[in-house]
């Protein structure tokens, strides 16, 4: 009797640790499979693009902010007012690149909600994560699959090409998609 109630834990457990893997996708699996395509991915948004050169960015900002499309943010980042995604509340991003041999290589863009009500349910990380989401796949086409981070946790993932884009919470109110030229980072 006790060895079948072992066995029929011990079964459980195997099932409940298989089930929770189905349909998980290692993201260093896919960004192997989609290198090997050999495609290149290279638009962000806005007119930005990865291997854009960093003169390039700085006259397309300077552009944009003189249409009132972009600011200037803190610590000379650059802010743009997206409006509304699928709430009632405002949305805005706040990016700069990273540049590898003077072109960029990763660009890192930080969503928050424009004016903040930490006690507001409809404010939450969580929702703000999921109008990003939507928005990214809006953007981009197809879906973002939930994945383990490079740098811990979970967050979600596409990889087209040699563009990767993640989005995962980075603290309380605030949702970071970075984008990266996995041609450029390997």
């Amino acid at each position: 009797m006790k060895l079948r109630i072992v066995i029929f834990f011990g079964g459980l457990i195997f099932f409940s640790i298989a089930c929770r893997n189905i349909g998980k996708k290692s993201l260093v699996a896919v960004e192997q499979q989609e290198l090997a395509k050999g495609i290149r991915q290279d638009s962000l948004f806005m007119g930005l693009y990865l291997g854009m050169t960093r003169q390039d960015f700085l006259n397309h900002c300077w552009q944009m902010n003189k249409q009132n499309l972009f600011t200037e943010g803190n610590n000379k980042t650059v802010v743009y007012q997206m409006g509304k995604l699928y709430s009632d509340f405002p949305v805005q991003i706040n990016f700069y690149p990273r540049f590898k041999d003077e072109k960029i290589s990763q660009l890192p863009v930080l969503f928050t909600y424009k004016t903040l009500d930490p006690y507001n349910p409809n404010m939450h990380t969580e929702k703000l994560l999921a109008e990003v989401r939507k928005e990214m796949e809006k953007w981009y086409g197809g879906e973002f699959f939930l994945t383990d981070m490079p740098t811990g946790g979970k967050g979600y993932a596409q990889v087209n090409g040699n563009r990767r884009i993640l989005i995962l919470v980075e603290r309380d109110f605030e949702v970071m998609v970075i984008f990266t030229d996995l041609t450029v980072t390997r």
